[in-house]
């Protein structure tokens, strides 16, 4: 089955920020987006999930080279 794609408000209110933010991390090419006119861009919700998961800090994970 195909993913539906979802437009910005929906991204914006599944991650319960603006939608001023999300154009934001748009822009940066935080979040992954599809293009379908000059005027229509459309986002699927697993690939935004992915980015975000990816951006997110974890500092239980340690990066560091054990001591010796």
């Amino acid at each position: 089955m195909i993913e539906p794609l979802i437009d910005i408000k929906e991204v914006a209110a599944r991650m319960n920020v603006s939608v001023r933010h999300v154009n934001t991390l748009k822009a940066q090419g935080l979040i992954p987006f599809i293009k379908l006119s000059s005027k229509c861009v459309r986002y699927r919700w697993s690939d935004v999930e992915k980015a975000l998961e990816e951006l997110t800090y974890n500092p239980n994970a340690s990066h560091r080279s054990p001591k010796r």
